[in-house]
């Protein structure tokens, strides 16, 4: 399925060339007009509300992207919901999560703000990471707006963060946040399934704010082409920031109170293990403070491992010789005590990165969210 989804890239990336290639891009083109044609019908379909819009009391603000795979918004929305609780609003997150259909196709409580309530093949990888983080309720389902209702009958929300939610059109916002990865910001100009484009840019024009993440890995030029690009989209006035993954600490798996100086990667060869949408990222991140990557191994995202992984993965650091085995931290609350085990076998440890998001002109982001998300007799939130 790896090798599949790695030639599909190479092929809308256009890395790949060939008669075989052209017949398939052909092909992708046909879908990604039809893809498109639903997605201009859905639209069209609330703005003539055959499909309602529903208000939720608490005031929602939206994070999402406009491309699949990795943007970088879950740090987005961590550092949101900080935000929030500092601004004595009560937080929620609701998400429709990954695999997230149950039985009853009901709303589910990650955590209450306090501790976690189901386990993490549950929650999905992301949510149960920032349940780990955050001490906000945190509750995924399919139909958000159940979700958010839930939110507020069982916590008393003041504040709902909607993760994932620019392509959701069922909530009324009070704030939408666009991220968008400098890395790959759109997606090889193409719809899906010839592009990553989860839908056109035009999308643009509902962002109340442009996150532009991991734009430390990218030119100053680069950076105007892409906020060109994003302004003609949208409108001038558009507030763009510039955002970066920071490298904050390492901890182990097995010790994870404990947290280790990133300097201790420095000149040190690790093999970089990650189940994310955008492995780059996390490799470019780990040579920033200095370590050597002898070896990437890259899971598809939201990959659960296995035994068999463990087995493969040491047999590749003993033969490299690594001295550190690093993962990213959505991929550790994956890797469970038992799979810890079969490591230490090998007298091998994993340690994960832990990062945090920095916002350039944060004191102005912080300030245009309060004066978007006004109190209830129209003044700014202090």
């Amino acid at each position: 399925m790896a090798n599949y989804r790695d030639y599909l890239l190479e092929v809308i990336s256009g890395k790949k060339k060939g008669l075989l290639v052209f017949v398939i891009k052909l092909f992708l083109y046909l879908l990604s007009f039809i893809y498109r044609s639903l997605v201009y019908i859905r639209k069209l379909f609330y703005k003539l509300q055959f499909f309602k819009v529903a208000e939720l009391e608490p005031k929602v603000i939206s994070v999402g992207n406009l491309t699949t795979g990795g943007t970088g918004k879950t740090p987005v929305v961590s550092k949101l919901a900080i935000l929030l609780q500092n601004l004595d609003l009560k937080p929620a997150i609701i998400s429709r999560g990954y695999q997230a259909e149950t039985k009853d196709n009901n709303p589910v409580v990650i955590s209450d703000g306090k501790e976690i309530k189901v386990e993490v093949e549950v929650a999905g990888d992301e949510l149960y990471m920032l349940a780990n983080r955050l001490s906000v309720p945190i509750i995924k389902g399919k139909n958000r707006r159940r979700a958010g209702q839930k939110a507020v009958e069982e916590f008393g929300v003041q504040a709902v963060i909607l993760d994932d939610g620019l392509q959701q059109l069922q909530i009324k916002k009070d704030l939408e946040i666009i991220v968008i990865d400098a890395m790959l910001p759109f997606g090889y100009n193409h719809l899906l399934p010839r592009g990553l484009l989860r839908e056109p840019l035009a999308g643009l024009q509902r962002a109340d704010l442009v996150l532009l993440n991991r734009s430390k890995f990218v030119s100053e030029e680069r950076i105007k082409e892409i906020k060109k690009l994003i302004i003609f989209h949208s409108r001038k006035d558009l507030p763009i920031f510039k955002t970066f993954s920071r490298p904050d600490y390492l901890t182990k798996l097995n010790n994870r109170a404990e947290k280790l100086a990133i300097d201790r990667l420095s000149g040190k060869k690790v093999v970089a293990l990650s189940g994310i949408g955008n492995p780059a990222a996390f490799r470019k991140t780990l040579e920033e403070v200095g370590a050597i990557v002898i070896e990437e191994m890259c899971y598809a995202d939201h990959h659960f491992y296995t035994t068999a992984d463990m087995l493969d993965i040491a047999s590749k650091a003993q033969l490299a010789k690594a001295d550190y085995i690093i993962t990213t931290e959505k991929d550790g609350v994956k890797i469970s005590p038992e799979l810890q085990i079969e490591l230490a076998k090998f007298d091998l440890n994993i340690y994960q990165l832990i990062i945090d998001l920095t916002i350039f002109d944060e004191d102005q982001f912080s300030k245009r969210v309060k004066t978007i998300l006004r109190g209830g007799n129209g003044e700014e939130i202090n």
